[in-house]
């Protein structure tokens, strides 16, 4: 059978599946934007000139009294942003040479993004970026979030890549500037032609989840091997690089979508957090 449950591969019952997906919210400062809107809101952002029809209880009478005229103050306004988190469901994520896949880190890193931007009001979507069928809009529930996060713990070894055609699908439906989140290790072939194009409409940014042995660090000889999505055969060497992460980021940083590499042989929580806090403070 193709089909393997992740908990039987990393131990990881319900319970405990979901405690690591909250400490893992708990640890990330996502959802968190700041607005470029102006209106009704807490924050103070600025005052302008009174124009009629404007509420009286708005003007800013300690300005209006330096200016001699009257202003009005506005504040920051609300907006909820909604997030669109496309995880990367093919095959080549489930293959690994730890003890942990890139699947898996890519599953709760998506989890823990989910739970961040429900917690500060942020609409979440998911999409699979597989073959399977998998498409949820953008919602404040979070028992929606927990379904989803429970349907992918299975991983189908035999799942080709549609990551790209995802992005495509995605893009007509959203009618309002979004925040789209791509979770991936960067093998589908299509991925940099259809990127640049949903990037010019919304804030993107990409996890590159890279496994050690891409980077030609499995330490053995001439090997014989078969690509996990388009089932081509070819011959390699353990001490090769199986794929080139610069042209990957070389393509996001010219579209301008955000690019953070999380390699599976490192701690990867703290620079995430650190990727996502830089984001904030460009007001991304």
């Amino acid at each position: 059978m193709s089909t393997l449950l992740l908990e039987n591969c990393d131990h990881l019952d319900e319970r405990q599946f979901e405690l690591a997906i909250r400490r893992l919210a708990d640890s990330l400062e996502f959802g968190n934007e700041s607005s470029p809107f102006v209106g009704t809101g807490i924050d103070y952002m600025q005052s302008r000139p009174y124009q009629p029809g404007d509420p009286i209880k708005s003007i800013d009478w300690k300005v209006s009294a330096r200016a001699q005229r009257y202003y009005i103050k506005e504040y920051e306004s609300l907006k909820r942003m909604p997030i669109y988190i496309v995880l990367d469901t093919s095959a080549s994520m489930a293959v690994r040479s730890g003890p942990i896949s890139k699947y898996q880190v890519a599953l709760q890193i998506a989890g823990g993004l989910a739970l961040s931007a429900l917690s500060r009001m942020n609409p979440v979507g998911f999409m699979a970026g597989g073959t399977r069928k998998l498409h949820y809009r953008p919602g404040l529930g979070r028992s929606q979030a927990w379904l989803w996060m429970q349907q992918l713990r299975q991983v189908d070894f035999n799942e080709g890549t549609a990551l790209s055609a995802a992005l495509r699908e995605i893009g007509p439906q959203l009618q309002e500037r979004s925040v789209i989140g791509i979770l991936t290790d960067g093998h589908d072939p299509d991925l940099l032609e259809s990127l640049p194009i949903i990037a010019q409409e919304h804030d993107c940014f990409a996890l590159h989840i890279h496994d050690p042995v891409e980077r030609g660090q499995m330490g053995a000889g001439f090997m014989r091997l078969q690509e996990a999505e388009h089932n081509k055969q070819f011959v390699a060497h353990g001490g090769h690089a199986f794929a080139d992460p610069d042209i990957f980021q070389d393509t996001c940083n010219q579209r301008g979508v955000d690019y953070c590499r999380i390699d599976l042989d490192t701690p990867y929580v703290a620079h995430l957090r650190e990727f996502l806090r830089r984001r904030n403070q460009r007001g991304r």
